[in-house]
């Protein structure tokens, strides 16, 4: 005969009765974005991730834009205005992304956007850590210029802004770079990093928005119209692979580039930072 089943036992075991229940709230929490000011101004490092965003409107140009400056590609006339697309007068707020064409002339060079400045900007400095090794250093200068010139059978042209952060990101040349210069280049404590943390990562940014909002090129005059027709809002970078100068995938980041254009437009608006003739 069988022996009847106890039904009266806990057949849990310890390990099932003593585990804890998953809190599934607070996973929710923790991958959950913050919620986003409706008064700010979140601009994308894309035409269309701004033009999706608060404020932003149709007009603007794309990276692949090949139009004027300030001006899209076959852009299309703004047809109606959403609640995620807010017609803006004085164009999008692409415009403050750094990959956003924008010409900026500096020491007789032309570069394409400040994302080519930037790029070779830090390539130079990184050349000025190795004047001991030629080879290196002339490793980087000649990366620099490739961020700026593509040259290829048909000639020169100007490097696209996505094309100049490869180059600028390659192995090779991310593998190169001194220690010395990656501690100079990096904030000391990234995670307590300000605005005016002395690194050069932060140094060279400014000086790159300078040159791009301060010069008198139809680029350079919309996308300044632009920065100062924010007023006093508050300025975000969505940039999913930047968490230092902008939100970061869950967009808790750093924001240092939207942190730097507001110190910037306080320094128009007063005339500290003078516009170029």
């Amino acid at each position: 005969m069988a022996p009847t089943k106890d039904t009266n036992k806990d057949h849990s075991g310890p390990d099932m009765a003593l585990k804890p229940k998953k809190d599934s709230s607070a996973r929710v929490s923790k991958n959950s974005k913050p919620p986003r000011d409706p008064d700010a101004i979140y601009f994308g490092n894309s035409w269309e991730n701004s033009r999706k965003n608060k404020n932003a409107t149709t007009e603007g140009k794309t990276e692949d834009g090949k139009a004027e400056d300030g001006k899209a590609e076959n852009s299309k006339p703004e047809e109606t205005t959403t609640k995620k697309t807010k017609k803006t007068k004085g164009g999008s707020s692409f415009c403050l992304s750094n990959m956003a064409i924008c010409h900026i002339h500096v020491d007789d060079k032309v570069y394409m956007s400040a994302e080519n400045y930037y790029h070779a900007e830090k390539l130079r400095l990184a050349a000025s850590y190795v004047k001991d090794n030629d080879q290196l250093a002339q490793k980087f200068h000649d990366a620099a210029e490739r961020v700026r010139i593509t040259k290829d059978e048909s000639g020169e042209k100007l490097t696209r802004p996505r094309e100049s952060k490869k180059i600028a990101h390659e192995k090779s040349i991310e593998d190169s770079l001194p220690e010395t210069f990656k501690a100079a280049w990096e904030p000391a404590k990234e995670a307590a990093a300000t605005v005016d943390d002395p690194c050069l990562k932060n140094q060279t940014m400014w000086k790159v928005l300078k040159a791009k909002f301060t010069a008198n090129t139809n680029g350079s005059r919309n996308a300044r119209t632009y920065l100062l027709k924010t007023g006093n809002k508050k300025l975000y970078q969505i940039a999913i692979d930047c968490p230092y100068f902008g939100l970061g995938r869950d967009e808790r980041g750093m924001n240092m580039l939207g942190l730097q254009l507001m110190q910037l437009r306080n320094g128009l608006r007063s005339g500290v930072i003078p516009i170029q003739t």
